[in-house]
């Protein structure tokens, strides 16, 4: 998912079951309720590629600690 430095992103995400998504490098997570809107928000101001990943799924007893990739975000420079 490329992005301009100094835009503001937002990623809306939307899953069947509970989740954590954060986007290393930049350090933000959200967590994801099914039958929910989740939002990921930052100021893209930091160039380079970023890891966006599942960092656990289910909750209470059936709470796994995983990570699994969604996709890379690229902060591209301004020019």
């Amino acid at each position: 998912i490329p992005f301009k430095q100094g835009e503001k992103v937002t990623i809306n995400i939307t899953a069947d079951e509970p989740m954590e998504i954060f986007l290393h490098g930049y350090d933000v997570e959200t967590r994801v309720t099914p039958g929910a809107t989740s939002t990921l928000q930052f100021t893209a101001d930091v160039v380079g590629r970023f890891a966006l990943m599942i960092h656990s799924l289910g909750e209470g007893e059936a709470e796994q600690k995983i990570e699994i990739l969604l996709g890379l975000v690229d902060v591209l420079p301004r020019k």
